[in-house]
């Protein structure tokens, strides 16, 4: 169990190296084996859903139910998540290129090559 710890530790501390070199990692994946994206792609959700988890795992649940008490904190998420993201969304999609996937009229449709 102590060996975990240490390796959690580990982790925690060089958190931003990792994250880089996992972004690197899947750059230098994409340019050389471009065709493995298809076939990769199914692998997205799960990935990301381990990740969330492991994430989270680390949020103290007490620390958690305190903080969406504090009204600042809980104002503060609502601002950023309901008016700041979309204004920022809103703010890029003028240098997004023409693609009909991302024409308003058709984002609910499946995407077809």
């Amino acid at each position: 169990m102590q060996g975990t710890r240490d390796l959690v530790s580990q982790m925690e501390r060089h958190q931003v190296p990792i994250y880089v070199g996992a972004i690197a990692a899947g750059i230098l994946a994409g340019v050389l084996t471009p065709g493995a994206g298809p076939g990769l792609e199914t692998a997205i959700n799960p990935i990301l859903g381990v990740l969330l988890y492991v994430t989270f795992l680390q949020v103290p649940a007490r620390q958690l139910v305190r903080s969406l008490r504090a009204g600042w904190f809980l104002a503060a998420a609502l601002v950023v998540n309901f008016l700041v993201v979309p204004l920022v969304v809103a703010a890029m999609f003028g240098f997004l290129p023409s693609h009909k996937s991302l024409n308003s009229a058709t984002t609910s449709a499946p995407y077809s090559a």
